[in-house]
């Protein structure tokens, strides 16, 4: 039986070079992979003093009691402001929100309407749920109607997430149509929320 002939340099040398540019495109391709799906949306919260007429009222202690009940470290930052005054018809509005790595946020999260319902203070059913569109900062939304127990005042309450925010928007709402119920959410997510570089 004859000897298998060495490898010349020159074959070496492409073997070498092949499997380099491989190992290359195995390591970018996971480097890119993870920096994408690492990668979320960056806010700061600027909520105005007056929005629509309305004078806010802070009710949370923002970053602090965030971080104390986040042991991930994945909110930078919280805050609930309730806003009220209007044009004397008792308007009223609260938007609570975080910011921070939520770069695994899903759908799902503002699409469980039951679970976020049964959080929000002074509900206990849905008469009207539906997907609403994000607007320009992305994500998902999903509003609903409802009668607050305790006033029987009618209501409506969006939640939205993307990967960098989530929050609600709460306000009175007895005969708003869906499209402005969407508009005033969107409306309120853009003016507390300013995308930072």
């Amino acid at each position: 039986m004859s000897a298998v002939p060495r490898y010349a340099r020159r074959e070496l040398a492409l073997i070498g070079a092949g499997a380099a540019v491989t190992l290359g495109a195995l390591v970018t391709t996971v480097v890119l992979t993870h920096a994408e799906y690492s990668a979320y949306p960056r806010y700061e919260a600027v909520a105005p003093y007056s929005f629509r007429g309305m004078t806010r009222m802070d009710m949370g202690e923002g970053l602090g009691a965030a971080a104390a009940s986040d042991p991930g470290g994945r909110i930078e930052d919280a805050f609930t402001h309730y806003y009220t005054g209007g044009a004397g018809d008792g308007s009223e509005l609260t938007v609570t929100a975080s910011i921070g790595d939520f770069h695994d946020a899903t759908a799902a999260l503002v699409r469980d309407s039951h679970t976020l319902l049964s959080e929000t203070p002074g509900v206990t059913s849905a008469d009207d749920t539906w997907t609403a569109d994000a607007g320009a900062y992305g994500g998902w939304m999903q509003c609903s109607r409802y009668v607050e127990d305790l006033t029987g005042t009618p209501k409506a309450v969006c939640f939205w997430a993307d990967r960098g925010s989530m929050g609600s928007v709460t306000f009175k709402a007895s005969d708003m149509p869906h499209a402005d119920i969407e508009q005033l959410a969107r409306m309120t997510r853009q003016t507390v929320l300013r995308p930072s570089s």
